[in-house]
């Protein structure tokens, strides 16, 4: 008969040794699987462009303030437009009149007539200096021959460090309107830096001559009236538009605002009777017509001999 020798049993120490260590080897694989999905489900994303690449958060060691997604209607946000150098102005190119300011706005919103504006010369100079600018919209838009008297807009805002520009009523040279609109281009990099200024906001005119010039009239003489809206004078221009598209029609009221856009747009001009302007279309008693100066905008078509 065999001996057997004692298979020795498990110490109750072996046992609880044993229980540990998959406790510490199951709280080892959990902390690191937990710590991966965690990873991959909450890291921070990073950015779609290089490093290098992402545009800068300072400027002259100072903090550059948080700007809107989409700039103002008509207005290019500065950090987005290439700076406009100063030029020679071309010969045939004059200012013959003192700029107007016409409003200025102080940084409540309070509306102040233009009297009580302090002149921004340094803007006026820098302005001065980029007339060649000036000359090269009004080459591309009207023609090199072409002479006349183009009243600049430009409303200026220090708060957004940003500027506009667009066509005055009282111009008289042709495509007045889309010599404006290359302005509002060409001239939203005109530096704003360092002009001494006590309000936020300014709308000034510049007065801009092509050729011989006629008699002086001031810059801002269409924006003369008590109630601050902008009349066109024809007594030295034209009383109809050229030919071209819409049928014409007699002006039957005096005085009329003419708009940018029906009913609450922007007033840009006066017209009276003596004065013809093409129709183009009618809408909800709103007739699109064509003025004199050739400039598109709204008006009320009960002032009309329709």
């Amino acid at each position: 008969m065999e001996n057997k020798l004692p298979i020795p049993k498990p110490t109750k120490e072996k046992n609880a040794t044993g229980e540990i260590a998959k406790v510490l080897i199951l709280a080892v694989i959990s902390f690191i699987a937990g710590f991966a999905l965690i990873f991959f489900f909450l890291r921070p994303s990073g950015p779609d462009v290089a490093p290098d690449e992402l545009p800068s958060t300072e400027s002259n060691g100072q903090a550059v303030a948080d700007t809107p997604d989409t700039p103002a209607a008509g207005t290019a946000p500065k950090s987005a437009v290439e700076t406009v150098s100063p030029g020679e102005t071309p010969d045939g190119v004059t200012q013959p009149s003192e700029p107007h300011y016409l409003k200025c706005w102080d940084k409540t919103g309070i509306e102040n007539d233009g009297a009580e504006c302090d002149r921004l010369l340094k803007l006026e100079n820098r302005f001065t200096e980029r007339l060649y600018v000036v000359n090269e919209c009004k080459t591309a838009e009207a023609g090199e021959a072409a002479d006349g008297k183009l009243v600049v807009a430009c409303e200026v805002n220090f708060d957004t460090q940003s500027i506009s520009f667009w066509h005055g009523a009282a111009s008289d040279i042709r495509n007045a309107s889309d010599i404006g609109d290359c302005l509002r281009n060409k001239l939203a990099g005109l530096p704003l830096e360092a002009i001494d200024h006590e309000f936020s906001r300014y709308r000034i005119y510049f007065g801009v001559q092509f050729g011989v010039a006629a008699p002086a009239v001031a810059a801002g003489s269409e924006a003369a009236e008590s109630d601050g809206d902008n009349e066109m004078s024809f007594a030295e221009g034209p009383t109809a538009p050229p030919e071209g598209k819409g049928r014409l029609v007699n002006v039957a009221k005096d005085r009329v605002r003419v708009r940018r856009s029906p009913v609450d747009g922007e007033v840009f001009g006066k017209i009276s009777t003596g004065n013809k302007v093409r129709l183009l279309k009618q809408e909800n008693g709103w007739c699109h017509i064509v003025t004199p100066n050739n400039n598109e905008g709204w008006m009320i078509c009960s002032a009309l001999e329709l």
